[in-house]
């Protein structure tokens, strides 16, 4: 498990990519607690924690009890999330001051860049976990349409491909049209 994040290239292409995906579940989760200008949001949309609540409740047919449960899920997510979000937002003050130095130091750098990875890294964990509390208070048949307005949300922010992710079933890949090798290496 070392070995991958040994290499400086690696550790970098990890950061990233752990960044990408804590940025695009952040930015789902951010959008439904900020405060809109007014009205129901639609799935990707700017909406306020009503708002969002008022969305839901009609999208799926909650109950006020699950409305009650998804505004505590929801409070207990923020307030979990805080510490880390502020952590981050210290470590990128601190590495942009480092950047604006005559001489930066390169070691300091690579050092808060790899705990803000770490941090994003948690950050996605707490988002999953949030996620699956919120479809735990749902009823089964809720289910489907929670998980059709979530992916709905990351295509348009561009989180996700319409067609969803490639076939990595052992069939053809249909975005490319190429199929998987048919002998053994």
């Amino acid at each position: 498990m070392d070995a991958p994040v040994k290499h400086p290239r690696r550790r970098w292409t990890l950061a990233l990519l752990i960044g990408i995906n804590i940025v695009t579940l952040a930015a789902i989760w951010l959008t439904v607690i900020r405060k809109p200008s007014g009205g129901d949001p639609p799935p990707g949309r700017q909406g306020g924690p009503e708002e969002v609540q008022a969305f839901l409740r009609r999208e799926l047919g909650l109950s006020d009890d699950q409305a009650a449960a998804f505004d505590g899920i929801r409070d207990r997510f923020v307030e979990a999330a805080r510490p880390t979000h502020e952590e981050i937002r210290k470590l990128k003050e601190q590495g942009l001051a480092e950047m604006f130095k005559p001489e930066p130091d390169r070691a300091m750098l690579e050092a808060l860049t790899s705990r803000i990875g770490i941090l994003r890294g948690e950050e996605e964990r707490l988002l999953s976990l949030h996620f699956l509390d919120l479809m735990a208070a749902l009823r089964p048949e809720q289910r489907p349409k929670f998980q059709s307005i979530l992916r709905e949300f990351m295509i348009r922010i561009g989180a996700l491909e319409p067609a969803g992710p490639p076939d990595r079933s052992g069939g053809p890949d249909q975005r490319r049209g190429s199929s998987p090798p048919t002998s053994p290496r």
